[in-house]
């Protein structure tokens, strides 16, 4: 019996010690607890106004307000694009000073609501922004290097014999790096709405035969959906709401409409949170993915809160645990979730516009 006490006590003293390395790796320190892939979030508010916040705690002043609000905003590595008026910046230094993109060159539609006209493709680390300025072959531009010099080029790899776009209006890019714009404003030989998919970066743009032909006569003002995605599906919504929102699972040829979407909101933006589909809208935060159709998703938000972005971001610790949060900016607070939409706590008050 002694026997088998002592190798039990060798035995529990053995999982003690392996528990206390597991959480305590290296000098003392608790590896569940020590950040190795911090995540940076921006967010910026109804003024114009930058904060940065690498734990969704503490908000550093980046840019003061001028009064403009942004409209869109992209990293690339250290870089950072933003867009206000219809006017491109860029900043080189982690966002601490921009410096505004040539005049005479770069020009974003003061009618496009939704900051989906601007992206940094994951795949390529590749900037695309579209243009109003007739000096390059097409109104869609690129860089490749971070935006650095505040030089794009044209891209001009367009399918021989088909349709090129008049002027993107949103982007949006799979997971396997499909890259898909739209175009509210048709394209150079129609007026209606066209979607166009380009498989890499050397690809041609082709123009995709599709059945989502949002109708004019009930939009805002005309076509007003733009594109976004949850995983190789591709999303579209009509930022007036009154035609829903649809998504397609073969490359945009086929769309189907989600159920539960009200038609007298206003949806802000539309992001893939992990396995659900959110949408920022003016009556809050709807959610898809607990069942077969959005619902409001509002448990811990202020009254009457209009939610205008949405940011999904992800902590990565020492010991290889990831934690998951959702940001989302409102007229009534940045606020934060842990639980991928369902419930909020709000992180920092304010008026606040755009999270990325």
């Amino acid at each position: 019996m002694k026997s088998l006490k002592f190798f039990g006590a060798i035995a529990a003293a053995a999982i003690l010690s392996a528990t206390v390395q597991s959480c305590k790796k290296e000098n003392g320190i608790d590896n569940n607890n020590v950040l190795q892939v911090p995540y940076a979030l921006y967010a910026s508010d109804a003024i114009g106004g930058i904060v940065k916040t690498n734990d969704g705690e503490v908000f550093t002043s980046m840019l003061p307000g001028d009064g403009r609000p942004l409209r869109a905003l992209a990293t690339s590595k250290s870089n950072v694009i933003m867009v206000k008026d219809s006017l491109f910046f860029v900043s080189m230094n982690g966002g601490l000073s921009f410096t505004p993109f040539p005049v005479d060159k770069y020009k974003m539609s003061s009618s496009v609501y939704w900051p989906h006209f601007l992206i940094n493709t994951k795949t390529d680390n590749r900037i695309y922004l579209p243009t109003y300025f007739s000096n390059y072959a097409t109104n869609l531009v690129f860089t490749d290097n971070n935006g650095n010099d505040r030089y794009f080029m044209s891209d001009t790899l367009w399918k021989k014999g088909g349709d090129t776009a008049s002027f993107f209006t949103s982007f949006t890019e799979l997971d396997n790096g499909t890259l898909f714009g739209y175009s509210t404003s048709g394209s150079r030989y129609s007026n209606r709405a066209r979607l166009y998919k380009k498989d890499k970066k050397d690809a041609e743009w082709a123009q995709v035969t599709t059945n989502l032909f949002p109708d004019p006569a009930i939009g805002m003002g005309g076509d007003s959906f733009y594109v976004s995605h949850i995983g190789n599906t591709v999303i579209a919504a009509d930022y007036g709401s009154r035609q829903g929102v649809w998504y397609s699972t073969d490359n945009g040829t086929t769309f189907k409409k989600y159920a539960g979407v009200p038609n007298d909101i206003i949806i802000y933006d539309t992001k893939a949170a992990f396995d659900k589909v959110m949408l920022a809208t003016s009556n809050g935060i709807y959610l898809y993915g607990d069942n077969t159709q959005f619902n409001a998703s509002n448990s811990g938000l202020d009254v009457k809160t209009i939610a205008y972005s949405i940011a999904v971001k992800e902590n990565i610790y020492k010991n290889g645990v990831s934690r998951s949060y959702v940001f989302i900016a409102t007229n009534t607070g940045i606020y934060r979730s842990e639980d991928k939409g369902r419930t909020w706590i709000k992180v920092k008050p304010g008026d606040y516009r755009l999270v990325y």
